[in-house]
């Protein structure tokens, strides 16, 4: 069971909230000073904490796996597919005697397959998170078993109506698991099985369109989508007709076959389909009606790609990863008209890429598929045209478009000092108010961060060890990072 929770849990804009309300006094609990960190049964090992660091985790496990338990544990859990309500029935038995008169019953609701960021995950924001803890049905710690001695049996009943999302991120029924266990009060779990779910009220044909995948902004006047559909019926699907429009063009219809079980998934790429640019571009997608024709249909926006001059430049932040990094600019004939890369770890550069008007697709590579190093793309009014996100996996794409208009000037306006350096701890920061501030060490992790800093203000860096750490200052124009020496 994944228990989201601590620093790295708490998420940044525009990402998904992993957390629950369960998880501090589980981490708690734990004694944890670290991170990733994972109890096996709660079991104190050595030492008063249960938490142990990732190379632990086998051989706890192996350890504990050699042990019997006096209790054993079974169910069942079923999902109505139309009311979302959620049953389960529990049974315990036990073959001897607990040394405690009150024993816990957890049932924790779990789903897997979500996409998200996972530091270290090497994924940007495509990590595939599994087991994560949504809900406990049995609250934070469980609910009383009152007769533990040998040859006790109980039945426990829980119904629960699962919510359409939790924080924001939505519920998808087939991906959910139902976990139960039991505890010697609140420390030292038992035993525990997974529910077998079983579907109620499931149509036989009912065909679903998923999501539509993120579609870049676009100085283009064709675009080819993909989108998501899943069979959440009973019957087979072998044959499926798509039809897709763009601000009202002239509907396509794209013919999609193969095979499909209940549950099953599968990304359908569109063919292309023209249309006239607009300040707002609205694409749908529908398909054929069935027995659920709430989900047979999408729309997305698709953004134009944003417009600036042709006097353009390129800022290249590496972090530790210069030399798994390259790019290119591709005009709307296919010609690569620049290109970059790769280059010296921990160092920064400034590129001139004079442009001709035109309709621009920029891609930017990490061969080892961390995606750290910092890419921006301005034209000479300072328009930021592309950026790379934070941790943007093994590639990232943009769009732009270019004009002629407006000159160049410097990425900033006054000049952003750091003082002292070397420090023994304390570092001043001048001319830089309203910056965001983030603080990394020679590995790219980050170890501070300040958000809306004075135009005279102190970072206390006392704390980390002697070395070479670089201070990133970012606002919505400007990126600098300067390497400070910590002494």
């Amino acid at each position: 069971m994944n228990v989201h929770v601590g620093n790295f849990a708490n998420p940044g804009n525009g990402q998904p909230d992993f957390r629950t309300s369960f998880g501090t006094a589980l981490a708690n609990q734990s004694g944890l000073t670290g991170y990733p960190s994972g109890t096996i049964n709660r079991h104190v090992f050595s030492g008063s904490t249960t938490a142990l660091g990732r190379g632990q985790w086998t051989g706890a496990a192996n350890q504990i796996l050699q042990q019997e338990s006096y209790v054993n544990i079974a169910g069942t859990a079923e999902i109505d597919m139309i009311t979302n309500e959620l049953n389960v029935t529990v049974e315990v038995y036990y073959t001897g005697d607990s040394p405690e008169a009150t024993n816990k019953l957890n049932v924790a609701l779990l789903q897997d397959n979500t996409l998200g960021p996972q530091t270290g995950g090497n994924m940007g924001n495509n990590y595939v998170h599994m087991h994560r803890l949504v809900h406990f049905l049995t609250g934070q710690w469980g609910e009383d078993v009152t007769n533990t001695t040998e040859g006790s049996f109980e039945e426990f009943t829980f119904t629960y109506e699962i919510p359409n999302d939790y924080r924001d991120i939505d519920v998808v029924l087939e991906d959910l698991r139902v976990v139960a266990y039991l505890a010697e009060g609140n420390q030292e779990i038992l035993t525990g099985a997974e529910m077998q779910l079983n579907y109620l009220n499931v149509p036989g044909n009912d065909i679903a369109i998923n999501k539509i995948l993120d579609i870049m902004p676009t100085c283009l006047n064709w675009v080819s989508p993909k989108i998501e559909i899943e069979n959440r019926g009973s019957n087979t699907l072998s044959t499926l007709d798509i039809t897709y429009t763009v601000n009202n063009s002239e509907p396509q219809v794209f013919t999609w076959t193969g095979s499909l079980e209940i549950f099953e998934k599968e990304v359908v790429q569109l063919d292309e389909i023209t249309f006239s640019q607009d300040e707002e571009n609205i694409l749908v997608v529908t398909i054929q009606d069935d027995e659920n024709n709430d989900n047979n249909s999408m729309s997305q926006v698709i953004d134009p790609a944003v417009e600036g001059g042709t006097d353009c430049r390129m800022q290249i932040i590496s972090l530790g990863n210069g030399d798994t990094t390259t790019w290119e600019i591709i005009n709307i004939a296919g010609d690569v008209v620049h290109s970059g890369g790769p280059y010296s770890n921990e160092s920064q550069e400034v590129i001139m890429l004079p442009l001709v008007e035109d309709c621009y697709e920029i891609k930017v590579y990490d061969t080892s598929g961390n995606g750290t190093s910092i890419l921006t793309l301005v034209d000479g009014s300072n328009t930021r045209l592309f950026r790379t996100t934070k941790d943007f996996g093994a590639e990232m794409t943009g769009n732009f478009s270019t004009k002629e208009h407006l000159s160049v000037d410097d990425f900033s306006q006054e000049s952003i000092t750091l003082y002292p350096n070397p420090t023994n701890g304390i570092v001043h920061i001048k001319n830089a108010e309203g910056f965001q501030v983030e603080v990394f060490n020679i590995l790219g992790k980050v170890v501070l961060n300040k958000a809306h800093i004075t135009s005279q203000e102190t970072l206390n860096l006392s704390n980390l060890t002697a070395g070479v750490y670089y201070v990133k200052l970012q606002n919505e124009n400007t990126t600098e990072v300067k390497k400070v020496v910590v002494k």
